[in-house]
């Protein structure tokens, strides 16, 4: 039956209200989209006068307008085609309900009932329903409409689902598919147009064939069955027309198999890569590094080779081959062995693999320090308890119990340090005096395996470690600080006595025992300077903590060392800078009868701000710097490092200055190019702006070497020194310098490398953090120093040479570009709290 007086709705909403959605409800995007495309197909089906075609889509979609609607067509139709596209849901009683565009949530939902009475006011003839909603076959078990019916009239709804089924749409066609189904089923080729579809036949069976085939390939498998709402021999058809050009082609069974081929495939490689991954988070290996130390890896063996992404990952520890429990362990390390998993955090907050690591790998002294740094809760007082190994005679602080305790006070700052000061430290200082009053038998022997220390080193790491626990605890003090002093002192002058008889024994002129006794005089000069560090963590911790740094009483404790005491405690007063007792230290060292004039105790006072220009001058004048040209060179070579390292801490004065650029141009005049250069590499250190630098003589200094090409490694450090701060380099100095990257020396000579060359930018400090050889750490300030367009820092070949080297000089090994690496990292630092890989 060809209808020729026809009218077609088509309701379709893509928007509604947030309050009408219900969890689980996703907002939909092509429903009002298809409406449209509907009823513009719709109107070339039917174009005649007669027929007519409304659109109603997203707010405009109503109950209360769809009535108006329907009411206002007061003609008789032979075909009414009503197309009605949005949500639909399962209300109380499993009756299906439409969600109309509503603004109040109690009206949105439209029943089967509702829906009936609507139709019921139509006028026309037949009527064909096309319901595109989820669950739209659930409207079959309540709707009347189309189940009862006293004439021949057709009345057929088509369902875009059946009742426990959802209704898709999908951006491959840009409409749902119910849609996009019903479209293609009313267009033909040319050949076979003028031709119809019955709707309970040929219309259906193809509507349903696109339906399920577009759903199992492009919603993952899922299930959409169109549903026929009226009798199946129902004759009502619908003409077909030529389909537009740029429609989308239907995805066919072949290509269907092969999507879902494609995705189950997919989904096997996702699940396979997910659970090696799972594997690799859920447990760990140790396993040997390339320079000797253990790593916590990621995964079992097998997954190694992968070595990529996740695998990359690695907790680089300290601990050595000597640190395991036994050979047993070794071996398995070296097999890369053992599988444990790491499941959640234990009682220290860490990996569970920690424990399995510390109990079943490490021995007794390696597991107490890792517990400590893992922040076990029974660390602190495992140090105060007595250790597990037996020595039969005393050692120095063993397993670097202070450091341990520093690092415990900063994981625990709860936890007091005073029980494991008076059991591991105490034991290494022994009571004595200032004076030169008799010591016990108990006091000499004592002192005597202080000096009887194989490794002098030894006690000089525990006292830094004591500075570290100084840093963070209160437990030490100055009090502590004072009796070191008093010990080193009485030490001394036991040393002292036994070298006198050493050199007065009447043995032959020269013996070994006569060369070696000067070399071992006690304290060392690394023990004195880990003393003063130790008294300046104590004033840098109350400093932080808005305390007054040195107290009264304590400065007087302290001054009152200096009557006996004088040679370490004067270096313990000039760390403590101004608030120490300047004076007093500047006092003995003018007081000093060796010829040091106390350099070290005055460079400590530099540091520490408190150094008075006049005392830099007298101390190279009393060297003989005011004398003639030979006396001046001789003081010269004295001071010089020791003047180098003050003006790495301050600022030398003018008057110095000055009568360095004359040293300087006289040595050149003498032909003396090096000791001239030594001179300019002191003078290069004043920063631009001070007064010196406006002086000509200052440029007419730095240009002495401006046309000689570096040669030598103090030559080259020297350019570097001047690139850095901003000096104009002659051609043959950049060059030089440039040339370093074609350097084929790759181990050049340690240097230390210092923190006023990474300057204030972040860049430069991750540029140049490890660098340790001459050459590429003056590269490395020219690179720094430059900034104009084109210079070193935009040469394309300056950032891969640094890394390279870098590579080489820090991990030992050659970088190699094609792999991806991280930036090679310092070893940790043991005050590192959380070496944990989460």
């Amino acid at each position: 039956m060809k209808a020729q007086r026809t009218l077609t709705i088509c309701i379709g909403i893509s928007a509604y209200p947030t309050n009408i959605l219900q969890p689980g409800e996703a907002p939909l995007r092509f429903l009002a989209k298809s409406a449209c495309d509907l009823s513009a197909l719709f109107q070339r089906i039917w174009p005649g006068p007669e027929c007519k075609h409304r659109i109603i889509i997203d707010e405009a979609a109503s109950l209360a307008r769809f009535e108006e609607m329907l009411a206002s067509e007061t003609g008789e139709y032979d075909l009414l085609v009503l197309y009605l596209g949005g949500h639909g849901r399962i209300g109380v009683g499993n009756e299906f309900q439409f969600l109309l565009h509503e603004q109040l949530p109690e009206k949105a939902a439209v029943s089967a009932h509702n829906i009936d009475l609507v139709l019921a006011r139509s006028k026309a003839a037949n009527v064909a329903l096309l319901l595109d909603a989820c669950y739209a076959g659930a409207y079959g078990d309540n709707e009347t409409f189309f189940s009862t019916t006293s004439s021949p009239a057709s009345r057929l709804c088509l369902a875009s689902s059946r009742s426990d089924q959802k209704s898709w749409e999908d951006p491959y066609f840009k409409r749902s598919l119910f849609a996009d189904a019903v479209a293609r089923a009313l267009t033909r080729t040319p050949s076979q147009l003028g031709g119809e579809k019955r709707v309970a036949g040929d219309f259906f069976d193809d509507v349903g064939s696109d339906v399920t085939r577009h759903a199992f390939a492009l919603k993952r498998s899922e299930a959409q069955e169109p549903f026929l709402i009226g009798p199946r021999d129902d004759p009502l058809s619908l003409p077909t027309v030529a389909p537009e050009a740029q429609a989308i082609g239907s995805i066919t069974t072949f290509q269907v198999l092969l999507r879902r081929s494609r995705q189950i495939i997919a989904g096997l490689a996702l699940l396979l890569v997910s659970g090696a991954c799972l594997t690799s988070y859920a447990t760990w290996r140790p396993a040997l590094n390339g320079t000797g130390h253990i790593e916590i890896r990621p995964g079992p063996k097998w997954l190694s080779p992968f070595n990529i992404g996740f695998w990359q990952r690695r907790v680089e520890t300290d601990v050595e081959v000597s640190d395991l429990r036994d050979a047993v362990v070794h071996e398995e390390l070296l097999n890369e062995q053992g599988l444990h998993a790491w499941p959640g955090l234990n009682r220290a907050g860490v990996r569970r693999w920690a424990d399995a690591f510390l109990d079943a790998y490490l021995n007794a002294d390696a597991a107490a320090q890792w517990r400590v740094r893992l922040g076990y809760p029974d660390a602190v007082e495992r140090l105060s308890t007595t250790s597990t190994r037996i020595v039969p005679i005393r050692t120095v602080a063993t397993d670097s119990a202070t450091e341990l305790a520093a690092e415990a006070k900063l994981l625990q700052p709860a936890t007091t340090l005073d029980d494991v000061w008076k059991i591991q430290w105490r034991s290494n200082v022994t009571e004595a005096s200032c004076n030169d009053d008799p010591i016990s038998h108990e006091q000499s022997d004592e002192l005597d395996f202080y000096l009887r220390l194989s490794e002098p080193e030894a006690y000089a790491a525990w006292l830094r470690g004591l500075a570290l626990a100084a840093r963070a605890d209160g437990a030490v003090g100055y009090e502590e600080v004072a009796k070191i002093a008093e010990m080193f002192t009485e030490a001394n002058r036991v040393w002292r006595a036994e070298y006198t008889a050493i050199i007065s024994a009447p043995d032959e002129p020269i013996t070994a025992a006569r060369i070696a006794a000067r070399f071992t005089e006690r304290p060392t000069l690394s023990e004195v300077n880990a003393l003063v560090d130790v008294a300046a963590a104590i004033a840098a911790r109350r400093s932080d903590s808005a305390l007054e740094p040195v107290t009264a009483g304590e400065r007087a404790r302290l001054v009152g060392l200096m009557a006996g005491c004088a040679d370490v405690a004067a270096h313990v007063l000039a760390a403590l800078g101004k608030n120490g007792n300047p004076e007093r230290v500047l006092s003995w060292a003018n007081g000093r009868a060796t010829s040091d004039q106390g350099r070290i105790a005055l460079r400590i006072l530099a540091a520490h701000g408190a150094l008075p220009d006049n005392v830099i001058v007298w101390v190279l004048d009393m060297l003989g710097f005011a004398g003639d040209a030979s006396d001046r060179k001789r003081a010269f070579v004295n001071g010089r490092e020791w003047l180098r390292s003050v003006a790495d801490l301050r600022h030398l004065p003018d008057e110095l200055v000055y009568r360095l650029m004359d040293y300087a141009t006289e040595r050149a005049a003498r032909g003396d190019s090096k000791g001239s250069e030594q001179a300019i590499d002191i003078i290069a250190r004043t920063p631009a702006g001070a007064a010196t630098t406006l002086d000509p003589r200052y440029r007419a200094l730095l240009d002495v070497s401006a046309y000689v090409l570096p040669p030598s490694e103090t030559e080259v450090e020297l350019a570097g020194l001047l690139a850095r701060s901003g000096t104009t380099l002659s051609r043959a100095q950049r060059d030089a310098l440039m040339s370093v990257i074609e350097s084929s020396d790759a181990e050049p000579r340690p240097v230390v490398f210092t923190n006023e060359d990474k300057g204030e930018r972040g860049e430069a400090i991750e540029l140049v953090a490890g660098l340790r050889f001459p050459h590429l750490l003056a590269f490395s300030r020219l690179v720094l120093g430059s900034s104009v367009a084109g210079g070193p820092a935009k040469d394309p070949r300056s950032f891969p040479f640094l890394q390279r080297a870098l590579a080489r000089t820090v991990c030992g090994s050659e970088f190699d570009p094609t792999r991806s690496q991280k930036w090679p990292k310092r070893r940790p630092s043991r005050l590192q709290t959380n070496q944990t890989w989460n």
